[in-house]
């Protein structure tokens, strides 16, 4: 769950089929949906940019990572694997400015969890391992592999940065 880019007003939510959901917070009311990522298999984690930009990245099952533009509501990259499902959907007809999401190969088998660094610049992907990704490179190279992964289904599930983003 994330706050939409009107503030406190939407929230947005992601689900098992991989949709994006908008849901006014006063009411519950779903106001949208977006249904591109299904085929990336259910969202796993979901986080919000708003300092510097309006940014909505979602972590899915099959280890694919989106990161959305909020003004436009598509995709503007793409981490995933070289076979993903994701890649065929980026190609349709029906996929608008999406088509033009630049695809960074990452190799992960799954998406546990996500966490962005209070200056915006880090992602941090938690899956069999743990690995930082640059926002603010143009094209979101690691920076770092943290944590050299587990081989089973233990893996890394949850990754939090302290509010001066000094810690992972």
């Amino acid at each position: 769950m994330a706050w939409g880019s009107s503030g406190d007003s939407q929230i947005i939510v992601g689900d098992g089929d991989g949709n994006l959901r908008f849901l006014t917070v006063s009411s519950g009311n779903q106001t949208g949906v977006i249904e591109f990522a299904k085929t990336a298999g259910g969202i796993q984690s979901l986080v919000a940019t708003g300092k510097s930009r309006q940014l909505w990245i979602t972590g899915h099952l099959d280890g694919t990572v989106l990161i959305w533009s909020s003004a436009g509501k598509n995709v503007m990259s793409c981490l995933t694997n070289s076979g993903a499902n994701v890649l065929d959907a980026l190609v349709q007809t029906n996929a608008g400015a999406s088509k033009s999401a630049q695809v960074t190969p990452q190799g992960k088998e799954v998406c546990y969890d996500l966490a962005v660094s209070p200056d915006e610049k880090l992602l941090a992907v938690a899956a069999q391992d743990v690995d930082l990704w640059e926002l603010d490179s143009k094209n979101y190279l690691v920076r770092k592999r943290f944590v050299n992964g587990a081989k089973n289904d233990s893996g890394y599930r949850a990754a939090a940065f302290s509010g001066d983003g000094k810690l992972l």
